[in-house]
């Protein structure tokens, strides 16, 4: 989140995915972003010390905290292309077109999470989704987004 309160979403985790590990393992200690259950959630919390031990005594705990690292690189470098250099009503349609394949359970997203997830504010998104409805690409019922020209969607998104 900067200054003014704009907030950049770096990734949604699911069920047993580690958090919270950057101060842990840099030289720094410090950890600038900031997490937020978007549901009920049980935490296990890991001391310092035991997470060291972990490291040093279990080999798949070690390889299995790389490929989760591994994976979020992919995602973050993902990410940091598709904010670089994609448009904000194509990072849209491509989070359309996402969420469509992989709707993530019974979770609704605002439009203020999905300006966060795909990094703009509310007002872009909100004026987006109306251009994506009038053109027939999408129709809004109530708190839902149907999608109705995958194509056009795909067209804007290259």
């Amino acid at each position: 989140m900067n200054l003014e309160g704009r907030v950049q979403v770096l990734a949604r985790l699911t069920t047993g995915a580690p958090i919270n590990l950057i101060p842990l393992l840099n030289k720094e200690k410090i950890n600038l972003s900031t997490v937020e259950a978007i549901t009920p959630a049980q935490v296990l919390v890991i001391t310092a010390f035991d997470f060291e031990s972990l490291l040093t005594k279990y080999p798949d705990f070690s390889r299995a905290l790389l490929h989760s690292f591994a994976d979020r690189l992919q995602k973050m470098t993902q990410l940091a292309a598709g904010l670089s250099l994609f448009s904000v009503k194509a990072r849209l349609a491509q989070f359309l077109i996402d969420l469509g394949d992989d709707p993530g359970g019974p979770y609704g997203w605002t439009q203020d999470e999905i300006a966060a997830q795909i990094g703009t504010v509310r007002d872009v998104v909100g004026r987006i989704l109306r251009k994506f409805e009038d053109q027939g690409l999408i129709k809004r019922d109530r708190h839902q987004i149907l999608l109705l020209d995958r194509k056009g969607l795909n067209e804007i998104t290259q």
